[in-house]
């Protein structure tokens, strides 16, 4: 993203600031943005390229992705890092997810995917309640299991509570 990104905009409750790439801190998965900091709009540096190899990287992308991912239902992307604990074992958050038995889970109208466990599916009326305390208890079990304790991927955004024992 780096290579070809110009700049951002960036929305806090304070309004809103253009920023260039080198004023982000991109490591793998991160940046330096803050809670509470939105990144509203981008711009590209984009080169050609030919067409027909462009649709065939987009649509192989598009395979792997659906392969793997919930499609045709709500969700907010992936829920947890991929941990960097050596106790992980390597595994990704999915796959710990999985192995702690949360594949499935539901907590209200929310649920881990049944398709890939680091995801939360809205499967009918999904509170912000109700995916905190599947996040929560999703991220209890690895801990008890592994000894890892997984971090949100996901931003909450404003006034919420975390369900008690979040700390762990």
């Amino acid at each position: 993203l780096a290579r070809v990104l110009e700049w951002v905009e960036v929305c806090t409750a304070a309004g809103a600031e253009r920023r260039d790439p080198d004023r982000l801190g991109f490591t793998y998965r991160n940046s330096n943005l803050a809670a509470g900091e939105v990144v509203s709009r981008a711009g590209f540096r984009l080169r050609p390229g030919d067409p027909a190899e462009i649709r065939g990287t987009m649509a192989e992308m598009r395979r792997r992705r659906h392969e793997a991912q919930p499609k045709g239902i709500k969700t907010f992307g992936s829920t947890f890092k991929n941990p960097d604990d050596e106790r992980a074992g390597g595994r990704s958050a999915g796959q710990l997810l999985e192995a702690a038995d949360c594949r499935g889970l539901r907590h209200g109208g929310a649920r881990f995917s049944p398709k890939h466990a680091n995801f939360i599916e809205n499967a009918g009326g999904a509170s912000t309640a109700d995916v905190l305390e599947l996040m929560a208890e999703g991220r209890r079990r690895v801990q008890e299991r592994f000894g890892v304790v997984l971090e949100p991927e996901v931003q909450v955004l404003g006034e919420v509570r975390w369900p008690e024992g979040w700390e762990l």
